[in-house]
């Protein structure tokens, strides 16, 4: 399996509109800067699981989204994620320590390889169609 994380700010896009001539256009958008973490797991078998908060990824929420996919794969499983700090954090290691991690075997990307890593693409996609969903031709 493949797994990566993904964060999304919940700012407005940019947007066009229209105005008379010589009247500048104003529009009133909220800001927020509240934001989604999106954690994901690809297999080669085509299978995605994801999993969604609302603050960044910490050591306790890999625990978690570990937990997730143990509970929906069964069988051993490979997993190649990338070096992010959390990965390697106290909670992370001591999971990986329990037998119910044994399944579980563990391959570092090296520290910048984005293309190895299949699910960076599913995030590359989803800020693409945000992207486009703001920009419409």
């Amino acid at each position: 399996m493949f797994r990566d994380e993904a964060g999304f700010h919940l700012l407005s896009g940019v947007v066009r509109t229209y105005a008379p001539r010589g009247q500048t256009p104003i529009l009133s958008v909220p800001l927020s800067y509240n934001r989604l973490s999106v954690m994901g797991a690809i297999a080669n078998a085509g299978d995605l699981l994801t999993w969604t908060q609302v603050h960044p990824v910490k050591g306790p929420d890999l625990v978690r989204f570990l937990k997730h996919v143990l509970a929906h794969i069964p069988g051993k499983m490979l997993f190649v994620w990338d070096g992010l700090p959390a990965h390697r954090s106290r909670p992370v290691k001591d999971f990986l320590a329990t037998p119910s991690a044994k399944r579980l075997t563990l391959l570092q990307l090296p520290p910048y390889a984005p293309e190895l890593n299949s699910q960076e693409g599913i995030g590359s996609y989803l800020n693409y169609a945000v992207w486009r969903e703001a920009n419409p031709k």
